[in-house]
């Protein structure tokens, strides 16, 4: 084993070497599969740690936690000939009962385990559990229709269960909280296929306001307004996605809009709600930039609003255009008050 751990460090590739020079007053997680160097990276950063802030770093206050003996001993073996010694190693199962003696024990009392604490521990407990709150959910949603006296049927069941059955790993809160929102002023679709892409909900604004003489029919100036808003759930927002969904939306968009003398602007607009944002996605979001401007903007412009919400740490992102939609988020899901914060739409006038 000491010749196999020797040819692995003689062959320490470049992001293997990036890895055991970072700086050491953060966190780090190396990930890799079986034979792809880790322990060797683990061992050469204890190294380069010792060796480089002697002054703030000593031997024993490191340790190396392993699985098993056998793996700890391999470990072992490979810091003498880096030239490091009185590191303490530990099995993980003796890990925990260290530090719940030596940092809890002021607080909290170690007891024995219940006689039938070994049931929860099995797989047939787990699918018990699995069925329990599957059921609960269903109560709990209780997804039944909505129906207004006048207008009829606005949300039928078989709609609710389809969004719920397309997103079975997401909260709907946060969505329908948005909806209800925008419903103030917005006409909202539920269950929408853009160029095979679904959207759990759109929602569009439309506005002309026009100057009159004396009656309706002899109509001076006009002005029209619109927002087309597509909205998006994910549990892990990744690039490739985030493009997909962009660009389905931006085609759609585009189809909607429709220039004239009396056309203003339109902002085709894309909501994302996600548990976590990958980093390439979030750097995505802020440099997206798409404007298209209709005969020199005397046919009005439009500009494409990009926000995303990361609901796990209640994070706000957009580009540069979304900032109103980012504001909107916020005040919806930030607010003091349970209730939703209705959109207000502010009035344009055509600049010359």
């Amino acid at each position: 084993k000491e010749a196999v751990l020797g040819d692995i460090i003689a062959t320490i590739q470049k992001e293997q070497n990036a890895i055991i020079r970072d700086v050491p007053n953060k966190n780090m997680i190396v990930q890799g599969v079986a034979g792809s160097g880790k322990t060797t990276v683990a061992l050469h950063r204890i190294s380069y740690l010792l060796y480089n802030y002697e002054d703030k770093y000593k031997p024993s206050e490191f340790c190396i936690i392993g699985s098993s003996d056998v793996l700890l001993n391999y470990i072992s073996s490979g810091l003498p000939e880096l030239d490091v010694n009185h590191v303490s190693q530990m099995r993980m199962d003796l890990f925990l009962p260290y530090l719940m003696g030596r940092a809890w024990k002021k607080k909290f009392q170690i007891v024995p385990d219940h006689p039938d604490a070994p049931v929860k521990c099995r797989l047939a407990f787990a699918r018990k559990l699995e069925e329990f709150l599957a059921r609960w959910k269903e109560r709990c949603l209780c997804l039944d229709e909505i129906r207004d006296p006048e207008i009829g049927v606005i949300l039928s069941r078989e709609n609710m269960e389809d969004t719920r059955d397309r997103n079975p790993g997401l909260s709907l809160l946060q969505l329908e909280k948005l909806l209800n929102a925008y419903s103030h002023l917005y006409d909202i679709a539920r269950d929408v296929t853009v160029d095979g892409q679904n959207f759990p909900a759109t929602a569009t604004y439309y506005l002309r306001d026009e100057n009159y003489l004396i009656s309706k029919k002899h109509v001076l100036s006009a002005v029209e307004q619109h927002e087309y808003v597509y909205f998006h759930l994910t549990s892990h927002l990744e690039k490739h996605e985030l493009q997909t969904m962009i660009d389905a939306a931006r085609q759609d968009g585009l189809r909607k809009v429709h220039p004239s003398k009396e056309h203003m602007f339109s902002y085709i607009t894309l909501i994302v709600l996600a548990d976590t944002i990958d980093p390439e996605a979030l750097r995505l979001i802020r440099k997206t930039r798409i404007r298209k401007n209709y005969l020199l903007t005397l046919h009005g412009w439009m500009e494409f609003r990009l926000a995303a919400m990361e609901t796990s740490s209640n994070r706000f992102f957009s580009n540069s255009a979304g900032r109103e939609t980012k504001k909107i988020l916020v005040s919806n899901f930030l607010s003091g008050s349970r209730s939703q914060t209705p959109l207000r739409r502010k009035k344009y006038e055509r600049s010359n």
